[in-house]
Order: C-alpha cells, then structure tokens, then sequence
C-alpha cells in the first residue's frame, strides 16, 4: 500500500507459493458454469488467496483461454455483498480507486467520505496512478471532477492533495522547520478570532508523512493540547474531516484504518463496501 510515516503499509495476502495460472482458471471456469449457478466456495478460494498481480494475470488469461471476462462472469454470484467483494477483488487498486471516485461523485450528490478515504491517504506515485487511471476509464479529469463537485476550503484541501506535492523520500526530521510549522498552526487557528485554513492546507497538504509526525508532537508542546483537537474545535464540516484523516495517518496508520473499519459496522446495519473499500485500494 505504501510508506506512510515511516510504517511501511502491506496488506496480508501475499503471492501464493504454489500459483499455477492455467489451473486457477481453469478451476474458475468450472465454478462459473455449474448447472445451478456458481461454486461461491471456489471463487472464494481462489480470489481470497491470491496477490492482486496473480488475480488480474488471472483474469487475463482467462480470458485468452476461454474468450470471456472474468469480471463478467462474477456477475453471477447471487449474493450482492459477495459479488461486490469479489468483483473489487478482480481489479487494480488503482482501478478500483478511480472506479469508487466516480460513484462517489456521480449523480445526485457527493460521498465526501470516499473522497476523503481515498485522495487524502495516498502517496504522491498511488494518487498520480489513480488519476491517469481515471482519465482511462471515464475519459474525465479526476480534479476537474473533484473541483465541480465540492466547495470551498475543503475542496481546496482535495485540490492541494491532488498535485501531488508532498514530501517523500526523505528520512531525516527538520526540528526547527517542524516547530516553526507547529508554530503557523497554532497562530493559524487556536491564537487568532477565526482559522486561517489555508495554513493548514498548506502543512497538511504538502509536508512528509513522517515530518507531520513531529509538527504534532511540536504543536502539543506549544499548545497543551493535540493538533486533533485543535482541528476538532477550529474547523467544521468535511473539511475538518479531511484534516482529521491527515492527522490520524500520520500519527499512526493501523490507527486510522481500525477506526475506519469501526465507524463501517457502528450503529445499525453495516456498511459493507466501506468495508471492502479498504483493504482493496
């Protein structure tokens, strides 16, 4: 998934030892076209324990042998939840991150929260994939789509994110750049009548995962409380959540990324594809 401040992010499913193309696909092939729908346990099996570079040679080949999608043929797995995770599974992160932007955006309002899980928490290589991705499948520009479907300061925090300008490939901390950052904030928004948000745009927006780190270290230190807290009190709506996604990352990833998963299955019912949504991108 990438190095985000310092911790370098893996998923769990790794490479299968033992990967044999032709026969997974020929074992897929024989799920697909069972007499009464699908074998869902073989599906399952394969897709569940196989690194996305072995699912999409998969899904390749399979069509070279046998002359349909893949992709297609999942579409027979009667169980919604199911034949999502599946069909999530079948594709690129990047694929499947361009594809959740545009649902997030298209139609009758905008899921802000996608946007947020997705744009703010990428590396600067994963957003331009994902933008150049975009523009492949929809013929559209990610941006340009971003800037008519959101407004003011938090779409100026997207925008910023999107130029892919933050900090990276850098190991050593700058403690005197990192207090004087901390130092902009605090004046920014808890010393002042109102926020300057674009101060923190600008922090949040373009300085290294792991420089951010100690910003907030250094903050506490001149404001006796958190950075989080800060953004907490000073600033509203989806651009404090968008701040907030910043700030938790940074701090510790395995954190943000439980509390994601918590506020899917919170309260009633489940959001299942907020689920999905991130272990596939």
């Amino acid at each position: 998934m990438g190095n985000v401040c310092g911790f370098e992010i893996r998923g769990t499913v790794v490479d299968f030892e033992d990967f044999d193309c032709d026969a997974d696909c020929e074992a897929l092939h024989e799920a697909f076209h069972k007499r009464i729908g699908v074998h869902e346990d073989d599906i399952i099996e394969i897709l569940c324990n196989r690194s996305n570079a072995q699912r999409l040679e998969i899904a390749e080949n399979y069509k070279g042998l046998y002359g349909e999608d893949m992709y297609d043929r999942l579409d027979k797995i009667r169980r919604k939840d199911l034949r999502r995770l599946m069909k999530g599974l079948a594709r690129s992160p990047a694929e499947y991150a361009a594809r959740q932007l545009r649902k997030a955006m298209k139609g009758v309002g905008t899921d802000e929260s996608t946007l947020i899980e997705i744009i703010c928490t990428k590396t600067n290589g994963q957003l331009e994939t994902i933008k150049e991705t975009y523009t492949e499948i929809f013929d559209r520009d990610l941006e340009d789509d971003v800037c008519r479907e959101t407004r003011g300061d938090f779409k100026h925090l997207l925008v910023a994110v999107l130029q892919c300008e933050r900090e990276e490939g850098v190991d050593e901390i700058d403690e005197d750049e990192a207090e004087a950052d901390a130092q902009a904030l605090f004046d920014a928004g808890e010393d002042r009548w109102g926020t300057d948000e674009g101060v923190f745009t600008q922090i949040l927006a373009h300085k290294s995962w792991l420089q951010l780190r100690v910003i907030m270290q250094k903050y506490e230190d001149i404001a006796g409380n958190t950075l989080e807290e800060a953004i907490e009190s000073e600033c509203r709506g989806d651009l404090r959540s968008g701040y907030k996604a910043i700030v938790r990352l940074a701090k510790n990833p395995a954190y943000f990324y439980a509390r994601q998963i918590y506020k899917a299955m919170k309260g009633i019912g489940t959001e299942e594809e907020d689920i999905f949504r991130l272990p596939l991108i």
